[in-house]
């Protein structure tokens, strides 16, 4: 049908795009709808119908489908996608997916599988995307990344790489359908993006769906999270990511609310870094990112600080111990906080009276394993101490030593287990 138009929102990640997928799911007007895809974020619906290997997609994999489980899943995708464009022809329709904007070959590539399907409903498609500073993007992925129990953060890589997000959509749509939005609320509506977005698109605003989501969490809270993320990428390499309850998120977040900054000269060591980003970037949406706006709260100029605050704000920790779910979200937290004080001191713990039992080791070279064992596991560093008790059992393994030491760090691993 001619002069069908398809409105593409793509975020990016942390610019409210809860907000407007719940505030408008379910529209439907006389003249546009809001894509049905049996939930307000289409970015996992559509990745399901247009990723070949599907499995690999992270949303996917974390629910260990098998083959045939996930290719009903693709099946069912398919259906509900060509279901949802066939249905009131007369109208536009809006898509809403930030799973577009995020780097790399796979969002690339399957956003020209989509586009190649909406070429076929619609006569044109505009790309609407809001942009954060790189300020503003890197603190709220901070956040982000520490609530995801991302266990290989660094500062750096919180640039949000705006080119490598967002040419594609130029390559594929051209530049004359993509509209960049700087993510500044008081510049909105009501200091409202849901209604920035309605405006632009020709909804008729209706503020009591206005839905707020994904709510800052304080800093003591973030502190605490990434200090036991921390941990864990220590106590077992392995785990890339943990994954907290969302009950045990909430309540986290209800116990504090202190508000942090990432430390300005940092931010702009980083930003200097990716120049020639920033200007593509500031080309593209033909404007200059306004200047930071200062630190608020906290002041954080390395991720090691969020670790000393841990340790030195007991109280906090303490009272974090009552929530539910804290000895499921936080498994063997006894061994975490041997991690935070050994951790503190830059040291094993190996005390003088361990140095004693090991004068002789040149006689007894299985009390050196042990006691190397235990000064590993009592840091927190368990999968280093079992490699250790590996190789001593080899050797001794009639050891009655090695072998109570060897249950129990067994046991710690198997309550860490590979969340």
């Amino acid at each position: 049908m001619m002069g069908r138009r398809c409105v593409l929102h793509v975020g990016m990640h942390k610019t409210g795009s809860s907000s407007i997928q719940n505030a408008l799911s379910g529209h439907c007007d006389d003249s546009l709808y809001y894509l049905d895809l049996g939930q307000p974020n289409h970015s996992v619906p559509l990745v399901s119908a247009l990723m070949p290997d599907l499995q690999n997609y992270p949303q996917v994999k974390k629910w260990n489908l098998s083959n045939e489980q996930a290719d009903d899943l693709k099946e069912r995708s398919i259906n509900k996608l060509y279901q949802g464009l066939r249905f009131s022809l007369d109208k536009d329709v809006i898509i809403s997916a930030e799973y577009f904007s995020q780097p790399g070959a796979p969002a690339k590539k399957n956003l020209s599988r989509l586009h190649d399907i909406l070429k076929e409903y619609f006569d044109e498609v505009r790309v609407i995307a809001y942009i954060r500073s790189p300020k503003s993007f890197m603190e709220s992925a901070l956040q982000e990344r520490i609530k995801g129990g991302d266990t290989k953060i660094t500062l750096k890589s919180l640039y949000p790489h705006y080119r490598g997000r967002l040419e594609k959509f130029y390559e594929q749509f051209g530049g004359q359908n993509v509209t960049l939005v700087d993510y500044e609320p008081a510049n909105f509506p009501a200091g409202s993006v849901v209604s920035d977005f309605c405006r632009r698109v020709g909804v008729a605003d209706d503020f009591s769906k206005t839905i707020s989501s994904n709510e800052k969490m304080g800093y003591e809270a973030i502190a605490l999270l990434y200090s036991y993320n921390f941990f864990r990428s220590f106590a077992t390499p392995h785990v890339s990511k943990i994954f907290y309850p969302r009950v045990f998120l909430d309540n986290l977040q209800e116990t504090s609310s202190s508000s942090f900054s990432l430390d300005e000269t940092v931010v702009d060591e980083i930003v200097a870094a990716n120049k020639e980003d920033i200007s593509w970037v500031e080309e593209a949406k033909g404007s200059v990112f306004h200047a930071a706006s200062g630190s608020k709260g906290y002041d954080v100029s390395s991720l090691d600080e969020l670790l000393t605050f841990t340790n030195k704000n007991i109280e906090f920790y303490e009272q974090c111990k009552g929530l539910p779910e804290f000895d499921a979200s936080l498994p063997r937290h006894d061994i975490f906080e041997n991690f935070l004080t050994s951790y503190e001191a830059s040291c094993f713990p190996l005390r003088r009276d361990d140095f004693n039992t090991l004068r002789n080791v040149a006689e007894k070279p299985l009390v050196a394993f042990r006691e190397f064992s235990k000064a590993l596991y009592d840091s927190g560093l368990v999968s280093q101490s079992k490699l250790i008790l590996d190789l001593a059992l080899s050797q001794y393994p009639g050891a009655k030593a090695l072998q109570d030491l060897n249950s129990q760090v067994c046991s710690a691993l198997n309550d860490l287990g590979e969340n």
